[in-house]
């Protein structure tokens, strides 16, 4: 491992994991060189971490390249360690988060122990658990336990060779069910890339195939695993039909792992969606709010997601000031993401601002357009369009959209905002009239409204939920 690379695995470890690993190191005494090389990549940048600098401190000797090696074999130490206590740390997590690895394992031990009679007590409980919970590869290395225990440490007979035949049998049965269940896990990711590229596209021949091959249990994990691929087909009622069939097969399942848990917020993540989606906010936020109150165990890129879709509902249900409060709560998971995403919650707190007419915050933040991708460089030359009408320079307002419009001439967009911009071009037109020509105006805005609402009817989720539209449209609806 490099030392950038090195200082990189240090740098993501928490106080926690510093702590025990140090813990680790100081028990052994004879390797004090490379604690004190921990010591040294923790503490300082990475650009101070030059050879002449490191090997000063650790030796106390100015840096020669005849003592290089020196430093390569702390380095090389320093990484072996560092992977064997990761190594570790991810085993004893695996261990206590997942009930059947840990019986496994001390199925084994007892095995290496040669303690066969309590082997078998531990066998049928342990086999049962991890059934019930469908983790099948666990399952068929348990079963895989007691074969090696008849082959190698019984005396043979006949009772034995039939136990022996059906603890195969099993096995294989429990193989072929983790391997299909697998197998409707890649569907499930095939038809999610494949729903992202063309959101119409049918179902792939290969994953109706799959669709078709019968389980050897049959159990409610494997036909949650089979609906879970269907997804993507539908949308809003018919998805929140299949979400709620999914909850209540998951709910079913006796034995709960995190497993379990992760697909059931992947339901109930769904669900809230599609409410949100067809409007139902009574449905949706009570969702969104329970998920966000209770799990705290979610993984931070799932969190990121619910809390960008709650502050959607929120912004909706013009609940401006919880959904600011919501970013700030959540400030450190939102910050420590991708800078995709970062960008995504700063555009969203944009337009909070703008949402509640806080000229001053969102101008003092609206970043520069030019290095921005095409999607976030829309968002932003809108924001700069509602600025503007803000400010009440309805002028600035339509210029910019116009400006936005002619760089979209020559170009088809994969996020193609062409529509929406018109609608904005035709706001920021009339709004001059209000005062001039009143009853013209009222006839004009209500004409707007009815297209919105007829483009609406059949425009794709993403552009509905897309937020410049959705102030937009509760800015028409003041002068409706």
């Amino acid at each position: 491992m490099k030392s950038n690379k090195l200082k990189e695995v240090v740098n993501s470890l928490s106080l926690q994991e510093k702590h025990r690993f140090k813990n680790q190191l100081t028990i052994n005494k004879h390797i004090k060189t490379v604690e004190n090389l921990f010591d040294i990549i923790n503490t300082h940048k990475e650009k101070d971490l030059s050879k002449e600098f490191v090997f000063k401190k650790l030796y106390n000797k100015p840096y020669t390249k005849e003592r290089d090696y020196l430093l390569r074999n702390s380095y090389r130490n320093l990484s072996k360690k560092i992977e064997d206590f990761l190594i570790e740390e991810q085993f004893h997590k695996e261990i206590h988060s997942n009930l059947n690895i840990h019986n496994y394992y001390i199925l084994k031990s007892y095995q290496h122990l040669k303690l066969y009679h309590l082997f078998d007590i531990k066998y049928n409980s342990s086999l049962k658990k991890a059934e019930n919970s469908s983790d099948y590869l666990v399952a068929s290395s348990i079963t895989g336990l007691r074969v090696n225990n008849y082959i190698h440490h019984l005396v043979p007979n006949k009772k034995d060779y039939e136990k022996t035949n059906q603890s195969i049998d099993l096995q294989v049965a429990y193989l072929s069910a983790f391997y299909l269940n697998s197998l409707h896990k890649s569907d499930f990711n095939h038809a999610k890339i494949n729903h992202d590229i063309a959101p119409n596209a049918t179902m792939d021949k290969k994953i109706k195939e799959t669709q078709s091959i019968t389980h050897p249990f049959e159990d409610n994990y494997s036909k949650y695993l089979k609906l879970k691929v269907h997804f993507f087909q539908f949308n809003h009622d018919e998805k929140i039909a299949l979400a709620l069939q999914g909850i209540t097969l998951l709910k079913s399942i006796k034995t709960v792992t995190d497993e379990i848990n992760q697909e059931l917020f992947f339901c109930e993540t769904v669900l809230a969606h599609e409410y949100a989606v067809l409007e139902e906010y009574d449905k949706a936020y009570p969702i969104y709010h329970s998920l966000l109150t209770k799990n705290d165990a979610i993984e931070s890129s799932l969190k990121t997601s619910l809390i960008c879709d709650y502050i959607t509902v929120l912004i909706r249900t013009d609940q401006y000031t919880e959904a600011l409060e919501t970013i700030d709560k959540h400030k450190e998971i939102l910050e420590n993401t991708t800078p995709a995403i970062s960008l995504k919650i700063a555009f969203k707190k944009l337009l909070l601002y703008a949402f509640s007419k806080d000229i001053t915050k969102l101008s003092n933040h609206i970043p520069s357009c030019n290095t921005l991708l095409d999607y976030d460089k829309y968002v932003c030359r809108l924001l700069y369009a509602i600025e503007a009408y803000l400010k009440n320079d309805f002028d600035n307002a339509h210029r910019e959209c116009i400006n936005l419009k002619n760089s979209l001439r020559y170009k088809a967009p994969c996020f193609d905002i062409r529509d929406i911009l018109n609608f904005y071009l035709r706001f920021f037109y009339l709004i001059p009239l209000a005062e001039e020509k009143p009853s013209h105006f009222k006839n004009s805005i209500i004409r707007l409204h009815r297209d919105i609402e007829l483009y609406n009817e059949h425009a794709l989720s993403e552009y509905l939920e897309y937020l410049p539209y959705i102030w937009l449209q509760k800015e028409i609806s003041i002068y409706l």
